[in-house]
């Protein structure tokens, strides 16, 4: 259907974001992501299972469901999200890792983020030992730690020196979008620049910008 209804540049980026197919990306399109360091943004990973988690999140709550039999079907519809994308490694990962946080919540307990990592991690490699010296896996938890360690630190001293932005969400949103970002960034540079020998600083707005906007475009 993609391929039927949008010209070939447009369709080609619409697979990459959805089901992570980057074989019929536009190659211009794709260097410009690489130079501007948003090409995360065109690997499917954590980032698309948490939108496809929040989405189907709010369409249970609508309909009513309890919140156990919820869980029950974003265990599911992950699974099945996982499955549509080829069982892709970084897909795989973050459906482990919301599994691990869907059960922790079903046996009612509380969900400790570092623990939920290293719990994803530890089957991860228990399954495949390798995957500890693959690029894909090391960015992952690296920038799911980078995260962790730095967005709320740098966000609680950021948002005091926005106080000149207005309305207060969007305050919210830009302090809370520029740490998270320039935590990737920082934790991420050093993996970047070993096996890409690149590092751009400008990605830290660019993802600003264009977060949101792909966001749209996946939901």
């Amino acid at each position: 259907l993609i391929q039927e209804h949008f010209k070939p540049r447009d369709a080609g980026l619409l697979l990459a974001l959805l089901l992570g197919e980057r074989a019929e990306i536009d190659e211009d399109l794709k260097e410009a992501f690489v130079n501007t360091g948003t090409i995360h943004l065109l690997v499917i990973s954590g980032f698309n299972v948490g939108l496809i988690a929040g989405v189907l999140e709010l369409l249970l709550r609508v309909i009513g469901l309890p919140w156990r039999l919820r869980l029950a079907f974003l265990a599911l519809g992950l699974g099945g999200y996982c499955v549509l994308t080829g069982l892709q490694p970084p897909v795989a990962r973050a459906t482990l890792m919301g599994w691990v946080v869907l059960g922790a919540y079903a046996l009612d307990r509380v969900v400790s983020w570092p623990n939920t990592l290293a719990a994803a991690a530890l089957l991860i490699l228990a399954i495949q030992p390798a995957q500890l010296f693959d690029p894909g896996f090391q960015l992952s938890f690296g920038a799911v730690i980078s995260l962790l360690v730095f967005t709320g630190r740098w966000r609680s001293w950021l948002e005091p020196h926005l106080q000149w932005l207005r309305p207060g969400w969007l305050r919210r949103y830009a302090a809370l979008s520029l740490s998270a970002t320039s935590a990737v960034w920082v934790g991420l540079a050093p993996v970047l620049a070993w096996y890409f020998h690149l590092i751009s600083p400008v990605s830290m707005l660019a993802n600003l910008l264009l977060a949101p906007l792909l966001s749209a475009l996946i939901t």
